[in-house]
């Protein structure tokens, strides 16, 4: 049976941590390798993390960022197959059951596996199902139809199917590019319309909340060099270039009205 890996990055995680750690205990079927990575936090989330120890620990000396607390895992992942959990959300009981049939059904067909979620607002108490996608292929052709495509918290991948490691440059917007950058270069994702994992939208912390006009620019630049680099005609795919214009909205309204993470 193919193997999963686990990767959580955490940054002063203290009041969520607990939350992530307990649902990764609870799971019906559990992970092969579970590595949980510090990026040199400061308020108590080291200590929690060095209290689980059957798990793979990685502390970082000073703070990286996400994106190479994500590399440091992706490189002492063993696994087949690995996964992603950011440290203030929590995955469904029957998650790494869930992934392994997808892998049963899909394997040889699909290197990257992609799962809906659920999104809980604390300030309404409300969980709810949002940016699903139907069981169906995520192409390049079909990209910008596709729903949550984005975020890496919802995806399956084969190790050996990774071509790149996340961009450390950026602090925003860094696993769209990862992801992106994979679907440009041929790969296929297999969406499954089953839940995996609840988003929790309640860490004033979050990089997405706290999002600068500089980060949008960075974001901006990376994704048109990316179309650039990846277009075989004079003009980008006309569905993918509307993704920039997902960036122009984010700058125009930073205070958009719907929530986010």
């Amino acid at each position: 049976m193919s193997t999963i890996t686990l990767i959580v990055p955490a940054y002063n995680e203290g009041p969520f941590i607990d939350r992530a750690i307990q649902s990764i205990r609870n799971q019906t079927v559990p992970f092969d390798e579970v590595i949980l990575i510090d990026d040199h936090s400061t308020d108590g989330t080291t200590e929690k993390i060095r209290a689980q120890g059957d798990w793979i620990r990685i502390e970082h000396p000073d703070n990286r960022g996400v994106s190479a607390a994500r590399n440091s895992g992706l490189e002492q992942a063993t696994s087949d197959w690995v996964t992603f959990l950011d440290a203030d959300d929590e995955l469904l009981p029957d998650a790494c059951e869930k992934m392994h049939e997808a892998i049963n059904n899909w394997n040889g067909r699909a290197d990257w596996i992609q799962f809906n979620h659920l999104r809980h607002y604390a300030k309404i108490n409300m969980t709810v199902k949002k940016y699903w996608n139907d069981s169906s292929w995520t192409t390049v052709e079909n990209l910008h139809e596709k729903r949550c495509w984005w975020g890496v918290w919802n995806k399956l991948i084969k190790r050996s199917a990774i071509k790149h490691n996340f961009n450390e440059y950026m602090r925003y917007g860094e696993d769209g590019i990862w992801v992106l950058e994979h679907i440009l270069e041929g790969e296929d994702i297999r969406n499954i319309d089953q839940e995996t994992v609840i988003r929790h939208f309640e860490n004033p912390n979050s990089l997405t909340k706290s999002k600068t006009a500089r980060q949008l620019e960075t974001l901006e630049n990376e994704l048109r060099w990316l179309l650039k680099r990846y277009s075989d005609t004079d003009e980008p795919y006309e569905n993918i270039k509307a993704i920039t214009g997902c960036i122009d909205n984010m700058r125009a309204n930073p205070h958009n009205k719907e929530i986010r993470k």
